[in-house]
């Protein structure tokens, strides 16, 4: 009933565009409205009925190689020539363009006609040109285009017309525009015959309306343990962009670094980073923020604690409250001493700061690899006898909730959970995310059976001192659902690939995050039936040479004989 209610309201809202747009003029050109007179551009084409162009014979079958593949999908048997490619643009209807919108409009123009091709032919260069050549401006409506800030309910959501006589992207929000435009541009093919460059989109015309499964698709990167860049995040954000990932979260603060600065408390990173020019100050945070916003993406911060603590030892000031320092790096990750007052005066300064810096609606607080033991001495005992705390798990609860004090109620904490994680007291917005061994989601998921999971088992991008690689195939094919009770599905809200930088340093990470990240984009995205086919290779095989091209340093998925005999190698 929902799916028949939603075609209606598309027929009804796209029968009233096409009565603004639809008109009887000559064939083969546009008018394009100037700046005084838009909202009333007539477009010069003879009147048509959209739905016969769109389904008469549609075509289901893979025809395009998109990434990931949208959630409907229809095709023709016709092929549109852009007919000037090289002044091809894009137009914002009713409104007027915003400089982000602007932004993305330069981008994709380069992504799809590179000025290597197009800097000598370009001739139109105002935005505002009044007649352009038929199949050669793409229509852009967004209901809503002012708040372009991504948060948990962005409605990502677009629809996609291709015929003869129109293109058109329709979105709800600025996110969904980002959407639909990336698939815009992977639909246009480029071919070159006697030095001539022909453009043209091929199996039209083409009905899209997409929408992702799972609302939460990220990438976690750990930057505490080999520093990673502020150019080399861009880049892997801008891969995150196109493939409609929508989450970025970083881990600033571990066991080997604390990469972060701090104002309140400078000697955790004055002591803590590898160097002073590998921290991040607040400039830099403030740019990469709102940079990820622009590409759709939100940046979720994570200072871990009470665990990976081992980079506030390198502070003389902070030292004494950290446990299980002993020397042996392995043994000595560092865990906070919850029953130090300066453990919590620490944080009381350095939490509301961070949580001020970041204007992203989560806040992680981490808690992976949490050990009982580095909490057993006698001076922790002495204090849950003196505050009534009966075990170690009230203990953690009971750090945590001080923890939690310092962040806006307004935001949502993330905690990392696994089968050994204390039981923590939550609130209705929290977020809990589960690594670890895949049955232990069993026990995560029943544990909190009233909130959101976010999916990481499994999903290691650099496995660390002893588990083995994981290749592209697995990511593709995780199943975000798989061990959990079908009464508490609901629950699930997406997956997040997890890179810990173990053996990856800024000159490699790019290469080792794409694209088996956007192997799990597509499965979070879509979440298609079939798993590994010759499809899917060639597919991959075609986003991957698409971002390189892009500035994106993508490695391979497979050998170079099989990307270029495919059916050879996947059947």
């Amino acid at each position: 009933m929902f799916y028949k209610r939603l075609a209606i309201a598309l027929q009804i809202g796209l029968i009233a565009l096409f009565c603004t747009l639809l008109f009887r003029y000559p064939k083969d050109t546009l008018h394009i409205p100037t700046q005084e007179n838009q909202g009333k551009y007539i477009l010069e084409s003879p009147k048509f009925d959209f739905k016969e162009h769109i389904f008469k014979n549609p075509n289901i079958s893979l025809q395009h190689n998109l990434w990931p593949l949208p959630m409907h999908y229809e095709s023709g048997n016709n092929t549109i020539e852009i007919t000037s490619p090289c002044n091809f643009f894009f137009y914002l209807l009713d409104q007027e363009d915003t400089p982000e919108i602007q932004e993305i409009f330069s981008i994709y123009l380069e992504n799809i006609f590179p000025s290597k091709i197009c800097a000598s032919r370009r001739t139109n260069t105002h935005p505002h040109i009044t007649k352009v050549p038929r199949n050669n401006v793409l229509f852009i409506q967004i209901e809503n285009k002012i708040d372009i800030t991504p948060n948990p309910n962005t409605d990502e959501s677009y629809l996609l017309y291709i015929t003869e006589e129109l293109f058109i992207l329709k979105s709800k929000t600025y996110v969904g525009f980002l959407r639909g435009i990336e698939t815009f541009s992977q639909l246009i093919e480029f071919s070159e015959e006697h030095n001539t460059p022909r453009f043209y989109i091929p199996k039209a015309p083409i009905y899209i309306s997409d929408y992702p499964k799972y609302p939460y698709r990220g990438l976690y990167l750990d930057v505490s343990s080999h520093f990673v860049s502020k150019g080399s995040i861009m880049k892997i954000i801008d891969g995150l962009m196109y493939t409609k990932m929508n989450r970025l979260h970083i881990r600033f603060t571990g066991t080997d670094s604390f990469s972060i600065e701090s104002k309140t408390r400078p000697d955790l990173s004055n002591y803590g980073a590898f160097s002073k020019k590998q921290r991040y100050t607040y400039e830099d945070i403030k740019e990469i923020e709102e940079y990820a916003n622009k590409k759709g993406v939100i940046l979720i911060p994570e200072i871990s604690v009470p665990t990976r603590a081992g980079s506030w030892a390198f502070s003389p000031l902070a030292k004494e409250i950290v446990t299980c320092i002993d020397g042996n790096y392995e043994s000595s990750k560092g865990q906070l001493d919850p029953s130090a007052q300066k453990t919590y005066e620490y944080l009381k300064d350095i939490i509301p700061e961070f949580d001020k810096i970041f204007k992203s609606p989560y806040f992680h607080l981490g808690g992976t690899e949490f050990d009982p033991s580095c909490w057993n001495s006698t001076k922790i005992k002495d204090f849950m006898a003196e505050n009534h705390i009966n075990s170690i798990d009230e203990l953690y609860s009971y750090f945590m909730e001080r923890v939690k004090e310092n962040i806006d109620d307004k935001k949502a904490i993330i905690y990392w959970v696994e089968a050994a994680t204390p039981q923590l007291k939550l609130r209705d917005n929290d977020v809990v995310q589960f690594k670890g061994i895949p049955r232990n989601i069993i026990k995560i998921s029943e544990t909190y059976p009233n909130t959101k999971i976010i999916r990481s088992d499994f999903l290691e991008l650099d496995a660390g001192f002893t588990s083995s690689y994981v290749p592209w195939s697995t990511f593709y094919g995780f199943d975000c659902t798989k061990m959990i009770n079908n009464a508490l599905v609901h629950n699930v809200i997406g997956g997040e690939a997890m890179h810990t930088t173990e053996f990856t340093g800024d000159t490699g990470v790019v290469g080792s995050v794409f694209p088996r990240v956007a192997a799990l984009g597509e499965r979070l995205w879509t979440d298609p039936h079939n798993l590994v086919t010759s499809s899917t290779v060639l597919r991959l095989n075609s986003w991957i040479s698409r971002v390189r091209k892009r500035g994106i340093k993508s490695g391979p998925i497979t050998t170079g004989y099989c990307e270029y005999n495919v059916n050879d190698c996947f059947n």
